[in-house]
């Protein structure tokens, strides 16, 4: 997996998602065909779908409409198969995450004339996801 700063794009094994796809096109392509689609408010069209764009990653686009707005990714980590969920797990995660973006990307802030990239943790509903957010 690789975000290209100058456009945004994230290339993975299998194809890349560009600030430009369209739901309709990335569910037709090679690397969305095995995507789980949701309905996330059907009043404002808002999609989610969901898929594994390759092996230790999970991957999430939503959509408006036929229009990419946000890449949520998430890692996997050495405890994903200890057992449960757990903190620890998500605190783990949280770490590689940080580690992936300044290996990747350098220091933060991530912002760019096509959007952002930002590292997201909540201990109060723990989930650490590296979120791409597209400039609408």
């Amino acid at each position: 997996m690789k975000i290209d700063v100058s456009d945004g794009s994230i290339a993975f094994a299998g194809g890349t998602i560009r600030s430009a796809t369209q739901r309709t096109d990335f569910l037709r392509s090679a690397i969305g065909k095995s995507a789980r689609e949701q309905t996330s408010n059907e009043l404002e069209n808002w999609q989610q779908v969901a898929f594994d764009p390759e092996p230790g990653v999970a991957a999430t686009l939503i959509f408006q409409g036929e229009k990419l707005h946000q890449v949520y990714l998430a890692l996997r980590t050495t405890l994903d198969d200890a057992g449960p969920w757990t903190t620890a797990t998500e605190r783990e995660r949280n770490a590689k995450h940080d580690a992936w973006l300044r290996t990747s990307l350098g220091a933060p802030p991530y912002e760019y004339s096509w959007g952002s990239v930002s590292l997201e943790f909540d201990p109060k509903d723990p989930a650490s996801e590296i979120i791409v957010s597209y400039a609408i």
